[in-house]
């Protein structure tokens, strides 16, 4: 059953794997739209994903160290990636990392860069992984950190704000510890802190708005949800304009003082933020819902983003799904694909077995991994 609509846009040709977690070399060359790797636990088929990942996220989908991804007892990883974006525009991607250097270098079309950053819009990528599938009972960090990563694929000055002033934090810290009279210097971190984070609130404000437009159309065999944040900088950003929260913001910092040199940290900002998730069909909050509802409540937030990204863009972005078919059951797992074909994605699953429903699908590679 092939969809004659399917879209080939953003789509990996072929994948090189050099030295990368337990894989010393691995090639996959794609000739299917949907890419399903299947074999046995441990013989790292999570880590081709997270290979690919990098190259939109470079800490990867597990958000490791680099050094960390190398294969034991080498000293550099490389992966190549073969991609065609938009109609006819083939492009050569590389990453690599040495471990002595401590360096990592970046390739387009064998020409070195700095980052990824010009094509990213281009090339989009999204994931599901069992990790994320915890982020509703968990602590509010894993929370942000997932609609973080969602912003960032819109908004791709994002993640370089909220690093900006992750680093702008410390550095108060520091002088509220140490030299706690130079007030000057605080004044100004406390005036760029406060900007950046009513910045950082309102990106996430404005792609959680454009996700529950989706969210919020009946699917079937998925549930309604709602997202929202709680007492949360975004929440008066509903109401009050910016420039007014900034400079509540900026007080708010200057009382805090005293507390936040015990703390380490700060009572207000952009790293508050909590993000709420309420199950419309099981009327309760997401954290009281069982592993498995939780699940396929991230998959339609997923989903929505995906939905999301082609409506501003008109390109699908490609889906990385880290076992995510696992105790669906057979209903939804046929939603789950026709609705990604529809999308027009480049699909890569992983998976212990063929999943026998994918098998009436003619637009699926199987590729098997086994233990090297």
């Amino acid at each position: 059953m092939l969809d004659k609509n399917i879209s080939l846009n953003n789509f990996i040709n072929s994948l090189s794997i050099q030295n990368f977690r337990n894989h010393e070399n691995l090639e996959i060359v794609t000739k299917k739209p949907s890419v399903v790797i299947y074999g046995k636990n441990g013989v790292g088929k999570t880590s081709i994903l997270e290979a690919l990942s990098i190259f939109t996220n470079g800490k990867g989908l597990r958000n490791s160290k680099l050094l960390e991804m190398i294969k034991v007892n080498e000293d550099m990883f490389c992966i190549s990636l073969n991609i065609k974006i938009e109609k006819n525009i083939f492009l050569d991607l590389s990453s690599t990392y040495s471990k002595t250097k401590k360096t990592r270098k970046i390739y387009i079309n064998g020409k070195e860069k700095k980052s990824f950053k010009d094509i990213k819009r281009s090339f989009p990528m999204l994931w599901i992984t069992p990790y994320d599938e915890k982020i509703f009972g968990g602590p509010s960090a894993s929370r942000r950190n997932f609609i973080d990563r969602i912003v960032a694929n819109f908004d791709l000055n994002h993640t370089t704000r909220i690093n900006e002033y992750n680093k702008l934090l410390k550095q108060r810290s520091k002088i509220l510890k140490e030299n706690e009279e130079d007030k000057d210097w605080l004044n100004v971190i406390e005036d760029q802190l406060s900007k950046i984070a009513v910045s950082v609130c309102s990106s996430r404000l404005d792609i959680v708005s454009r996700l529950m437009k989706f969210l919020e159309k009946k699917s079937i065999g998925f549930p309604n949800l709602r997202l929202e944040f709680l007492d949360s900088i975004e929440n008066k950003l509903l109401i009050q304009p910016a420039l007014d929260i900034e400079k509540e913001l900026k007080l708010n910092y200057l009382k805090s003082r005293k507390v936040d040199v015990l703390i380490g940290g700060s009572l207000y900002g952009c790293q508050k933020t909590e993000l709420f998730c309420f199950n419309y069909e099981k009327n309760m909050p997401a954290d009281m819902c069982s592993s498995g509802e939780q699940k396929i409540l991230l998959i339609s937030i997923i989903m929505a983003c995906a939905k999301a990204l082609k409506d501003s863009t008109n390109i699908s972005p490609i889906m990385l799904l880290d076992e995510v078919f696992t105790h669906l059951d057979s209903s939804k797992k046929r939603i789950l694909f026709d609705e990604l074909i529809e999308l027009g994605s480049q699909i890569w699953i992983t998976t212990t077995e063929t999943d026998n429903f994918l098998k009436k699908y003619d637009n699926v590679q199987y590729y098997e991994l086994e233990r090297e």
